[in-house]
């Protein structure tokens, strides 16, 4: 089965690295500024209120000067602390804000140590072990095999009864995806679209399964699931988008993931003898349709 109605497969991307890369350039930039800006604010307070004491502004009173005196240091420290704090790790960071910390936490690191001077090689290598530490987060894996009713089956019907259920359950599930999509005008993927495949996972979970092809099964639940998630990443670019490159690279691996588990299912009703009747929605899984009717049953 082809999941090329979203039009990611045909996209051709550049490796994982070059688009972390691309990323950790983009959000870099953007927290330098930010980091930058924070501190020319906090910074000019400090100065106005030295300027303030300096000038005889304040009062005589050697109370009201201790006490500016004590102030402008705790505003001086607020603000070492403030951009200090800036570089640490925060709760709501996003994928995208934690690997531009580090980066940027590398670079300043190194070029302390060499004492503001940086060459290439020393920026590659600070590239190259940000890279290196980039934490992706596998899959989720949202069901297991104590999750599926399996069956040892005793006749072809058996068989029939099974492939007929899976076909006409995506079916249904999938039916009219592509007019919601058509229909969008944002250019984003309808979330009403998205969790049709959270959905399918669901219904197709509850299906009687041979017990001899439940492990195949089973992937075919997750890889549903699985493109769940990564299109909800896809969708929130915006707000992390290094999670939602990333995405991109993922949906085009579980899209091919899944013609193959889609290839496999086909190729045990072959091994069993099974032929379905061309009226029934399991005609898709007969050999002379696995290449056509299968490659259009999943949206």
């Amino acid at each position: 089965m082809n999941l090329k109605n979203l039009n990611f497969k045909k996209i051709k991307l550049p490796s994982r690295n070059v688009l972390i890369l691309f990323s950790l350039c983009l959000s870099l930039v953007i927290f330098v500024v930010a980091v930058k800006a924070r501190y020319d604010r906090i910074s000019s307070i400090i100065s106005t209120a030295d300027l303030s004491y300096s000038a005889g502004q304040v009062s005589s009173s050697d109370n009201l000067v201790d006490s500016a005196i004590q102030d402008a240091q705790i505003t001086q420290l607020t603000a070492t602390n403030s951009v200090a704090n800036a570089l640490l790790p925060g709760p709501n960071d996003t994928m995208t804000d934690t690997l531009s910390k580090s980066l940027f936490a590398n670079y300043m690191s190194a070029q302390t140590a060499n004492s503001g001077q940086i060459d290439d090689s020393s920026q590659t290598s600070i590239i190259n072990n940000t890279l290196a530490n980039v934490n992706i987060p596998s899959l989720p894996q949202a069901y297991s095999l104590s999750d599926i009713h399996s069956f040892t089956p005793r006749t072809k019907n058996d068989l029939k009864t099974y492939g007929n259920s899976l076909i006409l359950t995506i079916n249904q599930a999938f039916a009219g995806i592509n007019q919601q999509i058509t229909d969008n005008p944002a250019g984003e993927i309808p979330n009403s679209s998205i969790v049709i495949y959270k959905n399918v996972s669901l219904s197709l979970s509850k299906l009687s399964v041979p017990s001899d092809i439940v492990q195949t099964h089973l992937a075919l639940i997750n890889s549903y699931y699985a493109i769940y998630s990564v299109l909800n990443d896809i969708n929130n670019y915006q707000k992390d988008p290094l999670k939602g490159l990333l995405a991109i690279q993922e949906y085009q691996a579980l899209a091919t993931q899944q013609n193959d588990i889609y290839t496999q299912i086909s190729g045990y009703f072959q091994n069993n003898g099974i032929i379905f009747n061309d009226n029934e929605p399991g005609s898709a899984w007969n050999p002379a349709a696995s290449s056509t009717s299968t490659a259009q049953t999943a949206k």
